[in-house]
């Protein structure tokens, strides 16, 4: 096959180059759109770990208030009906659905606190195997501030870590953003 041998003159060089330029442009913006979603999405990722923290005792309060055993569950439906007699078949079906939505939220609550449970478990063995110091004690500032039954206060947190303040806060954002991948993958 013999080597083709094309002739250009300067304008269509000109408009070639223009538009290599524009798609290279145009590959730049959308690969920088690309990273920028990424970023955006593991900021939500961390955002939405600091809020169930932040939920963590109470969330785990109430769930351990509200359990109901399976025997439970027909009585309470039968006690709201029984209240409720006489009354018309649309109360009885809005009831039955409150309580169905009780049981829900239960069963989802649950599931959230052994997933924040679980994924803090696998943060901290990462930690104490290949962890520095650091990384430790950015854990045990994490349990301390959002998930031992005992309430600290920062000041306390930083008295007992032998750090200031901003470290505890500074540490409580990196080790969110550390658990959110356990929580949600890397």
């Amino acid at each position: 096959m013999a080597d083709k041998h094309y002739t250009l003159s300067q304008e269509e060089i000109q408009l070639l180059c223009q538009n290599a330029v524009e798609q290279g442009i145009k590959s730049f913006n959308d690969m920088r759109k690309r990273e920028e979603k990424k970023k955006r999405k593991q900021n939500d990722k961390v955002e939405l770990t600091k809020k169930k923290l932040k939920e963590y005792r109470a969330v785990k309060l109430k769930v351990s208030e509200r359990e109901f055993t399976d025997a439970e569950i027909p009585e309470l439906r039968f006690n709201a009906l029984e209240d409720l007699m006489g009354q018309i078949t649309s109360s009885d079906d809005r009831t039955e659905r409150k309580i169905e939505s009780r049981l829900n939220k239960q069963v989802a609550d649950t599931l959230e606190i052994k997933n924040i449970d679980r994924a803090y478990e696998e943060y901290k063995e990462g930690c104490e195997k290949w962890g520095s110091e650091e990384d430790q004690r950015r854990c045990r500032v994490i349990y301390l501030m959002y998930m031992d039954n005992d309430v600290y206060s920062v000041s306390e947190i930083a008295e007992r870590e032998n750090i200031a303040e901003r470290t505890v806060f500074r540490d409580c954002s990196i080790g969110a953003a550390k658990l959110s991948a356990y929580l949600y993958g890397f």
